[in-house]
């Protein structure tokens, strides 16, 4: 009775820490998910004003569609400086012109190239009518992007679980620097990676309908995952993989040829239709993607180390690390199970990025993403090596046992701690104020031929001020600012230019100082004119403005002024003043 009642509760903790571990997932999916939506908050609330309209950073360059800034209710944030705003915001306008016939592709840099990676769009246009939405708004798009990553975290940490690994291999790619850019700025290469991760998973598990559909959204969400899917295709009609055979006793099965093949057949289709429909094939609007393998690589370190661009050195070198170390893992694992083999195509193409992807650490850590859980999933099952060492202890030789598989994993360790404190430094220094430096207007020359001007006479005016024209969060989440419209003209007999001398004095600016109790305690940036004014002549220009951090009363004097020689306001023209109170 004594022994039974010890094994009753003995299965009675096994089931109990059984559960326990069943409600980890969910608590660690939970808490990445909170961090990364805090992540996005502050990061919002710190460079976009508050706006979360712009977080696919659109410009005015591609122009928005109507429809979608009337249901948005916002404008392009990219509009003084000529920037050509972020990718996510082509994916973004797709989600509401699934198949490109409502005209959205005017506002799309190459069509046929994006139209291909339909993939998350999709899915996001189908959650927003769940949602009994007429239009996919930039939050439901933004969170599902992220619900696709955090389903991929939950199945990676859930099969980690069931190979006696710890969770904690899956976080350096879910926190890496490339899944919170994409998240950021709704890109699609995140949802893809997070698809492929889960299809993975299945095909692993032997369930190859979900493997299949799986892979066929992560094909249709990038297209450079093909690549697995046909060598998955290879490897099975090969019968290389003993688990499902297509001929069997002389007779060719060919549920079993379709569901396998079912990613390149519908991938195939939607790049035709996409090609024939904007009559260009998506691979010819793809520019300097790809190169010889690491050839790329070793063309942008030469010249990152040349120009001393420490950071870019640093990211190019956890790429190297990465991307060879993957392809080692790949071919020795594809030893133990030849499925793995099929990993081997898509290392190599990540391997054999172009200009246009390693020109900044967001493009090719991105890029590789996906890499920081393959390439721990691989090293955590290997096979434990041994190397004998002969040591002399006591006048007598001694065997010593290092097990090398152990130490590869420790390393592999420490070097996945490094890559998320290296996704921090990157993420906290990218950005920077993105609203208030998108208000600069930098001249194109310069000359020493530049005249002080004596006549000060002008009409100066503030059409409008707002401090909360685009935020749509609570005023404590963001930094204040206000943004200023003025009016400004030239009375007098001399042109205002915008161009100064070599030392930078001469040209003609709109700035501002924030007084307090009579005296100047801040002095705003400074804004150029968007072209040199003429006698006589008009123009309006926005202009950023930051406020200052204590609490008080505060007053904005906004004044044009000659650089180097004198404000306006000190002739006692061309100036206002707004009076503001931080509380």
């Amino acid at each position: 009775m004594i022994e039974r009642k010890r094994k009753i509760i003995l299965e009675r903790n096994i089931k109990n820490d059984k559960k326990t571990r069943h409600y980890i997932s969910y608590i660690v999916t939970a808490i990445v998910g909170i961090y990364i939506i805090c992540n996005i908050s502050l990061w919002v609330g710190k460079s976009l004003g508050g706006n979360y309209n712009w977080l696919f950073l659109p410009s005015k360059m591609f122009g928005m569609p109507e429809k979608i800034s009337q249901y948005d209710k916002t404008e392009p944030l990219f509009k003084y400086n000529d920037g050509s705003g972020w990718d996510g915001q082509f994916y973004y306008y797709i989600s509401n012109d699934l198949l490109g016939t409502k005209g959205y592709s005017n506002n799309v840099d190459s069509p046929s190239y994006r139209w291909q990676r339909i993939g998350l769009p999709l899915i996001a246009k189908i959650i927003s009518m769940c949602l009994l939405k007429k239009q996919v708004s930039v939050l439901v798009y933004t969170m599902t992007n992220l619900l696709i990553v955090l389903l991929g975290f939950f199945c990676a940490i859930k099969y980690l679980k069931k190979i006696n690994r710890t969770f904690t291999w899956a976080i350096p790619w879910v926190l890496s620097c490339g899944v919170m850019v994409t998240i950021r700025c709704g890109l699609p290469d995140a949802a893809a990676d997070a698809l492929f991760i889960m299809a993975f998973i299945f095909l692993l598990e032997h369930k190859y309908i979900w493997y299949a559909i799986l892979m066929t959204m992560t094909c249709l969400s990038r297209e450079g995952y093909v690549l697995i899917a046909f060598c998955i295709f290879i490897i099975f009609i090969s019968n290389k993989f003993k688990k499902i055979l297509f001929v069997y006793d002389g007779k060719i099965y060919f549920k079993n040829f379709f569901i396998m093949a079912m990613p390149g057949i519908f991938f195939l289709i939607w790049y035709l239709y996409v090609g024939l429909h904007f009559g260009i094939m998506p691979y010819k609007q793809a520019s300097g993607i790809t190169k010889i393998y690491l050839v790329g690589w070793i063309q942008n370190l030469i010249n990152a180390l040349s120009t001393n661009n420490y950071v870019q050195v640093v990211g190019l070198s956890f790429y190297f690390v990465v991307v060879v170390w993957s392809l080692i893992a790949a071919v020795r694992m594809g030893k133990k199970r030849c499925i793995y083999w099929g990993l081997i195509p898509y290392i190599i193409l990540v391997s054999s990025f172009g200009d246009t992807v390693l020109c900044h650490w967001t493009g090719y850590l991105k890029g590789i993403s996906v890499l920081y859980f393959l390439l721990p999933f691989m090293v955590l099952q290997y096979n434990d090596q041994f190397i004998t060492i002969e040591e002399e202890k006591n006048n007598k030789l001694e065997n010593q046992k290092i097990n090398i598989t152990q130490r590869v994993q420790m390393g592999l360790g420490v070097f996945l701690i490094f890559s998320i404190l290296m996704s921090y430094v990157y993420l906290y220094n990218w950005g920077g104020d993105i609203l208030k430096e998108n208000y600069f207007y930098n001249p194109v020359e310069i000359s020493d031929d530049v005249q002080t001007i004596e006549n000060y006479d002008c009409k100066f005016e503030v059409l409008s001020y707002d401090y909360d024209k685009f935020s749509k969060m609570p005023e404590k989440f963001v930094t204040p600012y206000a943004i200023a419209n003025i009016y400004i003209k030239n009375n007098g007999n001399q042109i205002w230019s915008n161009i100064g001398n070599s030392e930078g004095n001469g040209a003609v600016k709109i700035s501002y100082q924030v007084f307090q109790n009579g005296k100047v305690i801040q002095e705003g940036e400074r804004y150029n004119l968007l072209k040199s004014v003429q006698p006589g002549e008009e123009m309006e220009r926005e202009i950023f403005i930051s406020y200052p951090k204590e609490k008080g009363k505060y007053i904005v004097r906004i004044s044009l002024i000659q650089e180097g020689v004198s404000w306006f306001y000190q002739q006692n023209m061309g100036y206002e003043d707004v009076e503001i109170n931080i509380k």
